[in-house]
């Protein structure tokens, strides 16, 4: 009876085990791949692009989900949790979500891209370097009242390197978030979702 009792707790310690790693995974692994709150277009343009004003004419165009704005700057386009997606020169990328606001105030974003971007809060530009350039922040600060806001990036590049990632930053913090990672300040809705 005694080692039917040691028995037990060994199954008992397996199954505690068991249920302490699927958790760490569900909270490590899962939020990569289930939370996607960014919607991007990628447009593989036929022409040089020379500017954000260059008229698009689609050589190839698809769309994919990502969790959080970082494509550190590379030679091709590559996600920093998602790899590369194989594009190097003439391309545009829009970025299309929905910002809860939590607590009103002055928030910061830092766009860092090479080459140009645009970006509109509820179809205002709040900023943008439509132009060429090595890889490049730009800060921009606006005041935000609690409620949901229609966020688009767009983005694109011409030749030789290549990337943007995104940031925020609430005036009061000294914490500064990717761009789709939700703090107590911002959350990120998928763009299809109300």
């Amino acid at each position: 009876m005694l080692k039917d009792l040691k028995l037990d707790r060994r199954h008992l310690f397996l199954g505690i085990l068991i249920i302490f790693s699927l958790y760490f995974i569900y909270k490590l692994v899962f939020p990569l791949y289930l939370n996607k709150p960014i919607r991007v277009t990628i447009i593989k343009n036929k022409e040089n692009i020379a500017d954000l004003n260059t008229p698009v004419n689609v050589d190839f165009e698809n769309f994919i989900d990502i969790n959080t704005i970082n494509f550190p700057e590379n030679r091709t386009l590559s996600h920093k949790n998602f790899g590369s997606f194989g594009f190097s020169s003439n391309f545009f990328l829009n970025f299309k979500t929905k910002m809860f606001v939590k607590k009103e105030g002055l928030y910061t974003f830092f766009v860092s891209s090479d080459d140009g971007f645009r970006m509109k809060i509820d179809d205002n530009v709040v900023g943008e370097y439509i132009y060429d350039r090595p890889f490049s922040t730009t800060e921009i600060s606006v005041y935000l009242k609690k409620g949901l806001y229609n966020v688009e990036i767009s983005y694109f590049q011409g030749y030789g390197p290549c990337g943007i990632v995104v940031h925020y930053k609430y005036f009061e913090s000294k914490s500064k978030y990717l761009f789709g990672k939700n703090s107590s300040y911002i959350s990120f809705i998928y763009p299809g979702k109300q």
